[in-house]
């Protein structure tokens, strides 16, 4: 595994807590909260909200590499858990809370995640949902080449996983797991507390060290060892794109303190929700992965090979043949290696997905734009060195569909 070294030395250790529903805050020395939301049931009530507390310690064992990201579990009320304690709700108040605090200057990354088991047929189900967002911004990568400007977007910012049968020996799993889930005195030493009981009011990451977690309360300033969940991630691999998202979204909100190797980290980590055994490659929320850990490539300038990211967005056109985005941010990529000398200019090609792009969703502004600009560089006679010939369009061919375009256009 990829051990992050991080450009600051003003790093900031992952940090923990619970919270009520009716109130979240961010934490206010974090670039990305990750925020738990419990699960809804119509199976198990206790099952579902212990997932969510599951999955948060499991985050943070592996967040603990980046820094200045937060990991809350919001928790319901002893009343009126429908109207307080559900996605949209704890939303609205953290960005509301995270406004009021001043937090950050670009604006603080948060990353919900919530679910439901349920019950269909006789079968159980277990489906996670998540939402990303960053300080209010859409999700996009511009860049210019010359005078001329190229922009798409990340396909989706909210997904659902593909709901994944359960069985009831694997919901008693769960529930052992969080039955034995507490903090020790020491690594494989004497039991301190339930975690529930430990963690309520807060605490950051110290070190790991191999499957065990030194954590340091936020009040009473105890320590405590907390062991890593065993065989967690092949029961909920949705925790691999977890990571990858939030590295996506410390990197982005604050790109010149992130962790040297992030854009690898987040791809090891996307690989790893893609190989699993339950998880699931044919979903929306794989195209995400997909295409923010390929923006993260083309992104960082400490990535020197852009090829990684073309492939990523290749990824993600053949799991979403209908996103206008991802066929852009397909085809931005392949302009941009070209230019960089990475890779041989194919203007045919480039011009035909372009060209896709813009046909999949013909009011997909942004998918226009890039196809004129492609026009007017073709005139411009500025092509990348070992660009292919056999693959040119002619000077007057281009002309004529710059005309056609702009005439088009309303």
């Amino acid at each position: 595994m990829l051990l992050l070294s991080t450009g600051s030395a003003l790093a900031q250790p992952a940090v923990a807590k619970r919270d009520r529903c009716v109130k979240p805050l961010p934490f206010k020395s974090t670039e990305v909260n990750v925020v738990f939301m419990p699960y809804q049931s119509n199976v198990d009530s206790h099952a579902a909200e212990q997932v969510s507390q599951l999955m948060q310690a499991e985050a943070l064992f592996s967040l603990s590499r980046l820094d200045r990201v937060g990991v809350i579990q919001e928790v319901p009320s002893a009343y009126d858990v429908s109207r307080t304690c559900n996605a949209q709700a704890v939303t609205e108040r953290f960005l509301a809370a995270r406004a009021t605090n001043d937090t950050s200057g670009d604006g603080t990354g948060l990353l919900l995640v919530s679910g439901r088991i349920y019950e269909e047929n006789d079968q159980i189900y277990l489906q996670t949902y998540l939402t990303m967002i960053r300080g209010g911004q859409r999700e996009s990568w511009s860049a210019k080449i010359y005078d001329l400007e190229w922009s798409a977007h990340l396909p989706y910012v909210s997904v659902a996983f593909a709901p994944r049968a359960i069985s009831q020996n694997e919901l008693a799993q769960l529930a052992s797991v969080y039955r034995h889930q507490a903090v020790y005195d020491a690594p494989s030493g004497r039991e301190i507390s339930p975690l529930h009981k430990f963690g309520r009011h807060g605490y950051r990451v110290l070190k790991t060290k191999g499957d065990w977690m030194e954590i340091k309360h936020f009040v009473s300033h105890r320590r405590a060892w907390l062991k890593r969940g065993q065989r967690l991630r092949e029961m909920l691999p949705e925790l691999d794109l977890i990571d990858a998202l939030t590295g996506y979204l410390r990197y982005r909100v604050s790109p010149t303190t992130a962790p040297i190797e992030i854009s690898t980290w987040c791809d090891e980590a996307l690989q790893r929700f893609l190989r699993a055994p339950a998880g699931d490659g044919r979903s929306l929320a794989a195209v995400l992965g997909d295409a923010a850990v390929g923006m993260m490539f083309m992104l960082d300038p400490r990535v020197v090979n852009k090829r990684r990211a073309l492939e990523l967005f290749e990824d993600a056109v053949r799991r979403a043949p209908f996103s206008s985005d991802a066929r852009a941010l397909e085809a931005m990529a392949e302009i941009l290696i070209a230019y960089s000398g990475q890779s041989q200019f194919h203007a045919r090609s480039i011009e035909q997905k372009l060209i896709d792009a813009a046909t999949v969703d013909p009011t997909e502004q942004r998918a226009a734009a890039n196809l004129q600009s492609f026009y007017r560089l073709l005139q411009s006679h500025r092509m990348p060195a070992g660009s292919n010939e056999n693959e040119r369009i002619p000077d007057d061919e281009a002309a004529e569909k710059l005309r056609q375009f702009a005439a088009s256009m309303p």
